[in-house]
């Protein structure tokens, strides 16, 4: 018998790290409750713009809702697995023109509207680490 993964989808946010106009440093943030227990893990996934494997500095940008105490998530994210997850993804995408889309090597796929970032779209890799609590 063959079973099909199907997939899940929950929200999370963009924000960067700092305050600067230009920044390499983001984080996304979310929580999943993998089992439908009512128990959910908070997950961060930082992430560095690179360029050549160098650090390079992106206008700032977050998704709506980032900016508010506490933040909302408004970024859709669909996965198969809590085990996508884990350790240093490689991230592509593309961001600009209000909207993001990241794809990590493990297939977590995470887009939506965003606030600031480049005014034509671009493309981008980046590395990161997840971080679950």
């Amino acid at each position: 018998m063959v079973t099909e993964n199907l997939s899940q989808t929950t929200h999370m946010m963009i924000r960067p790290v700092d305050t600067d106009v230009f920044t390499d440093k983001f984080q996304i943030e979310g929580r999943l409750d993998p089992e439908a227990t009512g128990v959910f893990r908070h997950l961060t996934l930082r992430i560095n713009f690179m360029l050549n494997n160098a650090d390079v500095d992106v206008p700032s940008f977050f998704s709506v809702g980032a900016d508010k105490t506490p933040p909302e998530y408004t970024l859709e994210t669909t996965w198969f697995s809590i085990d996508q997850f884990e350790g240093f993804p490689k991230i592509i995408g593309h961001f600009g023109r209000g909207n993001l889309h990241v794809k990590t090597d493990k297939g977590v796929i995470i887009e939506g509207v965003i606030f600031g970032g480049p005014c034509e779209e671009q493309a981008f890799i980046a590395s990161g680490v997840w971080i679950s609590s």
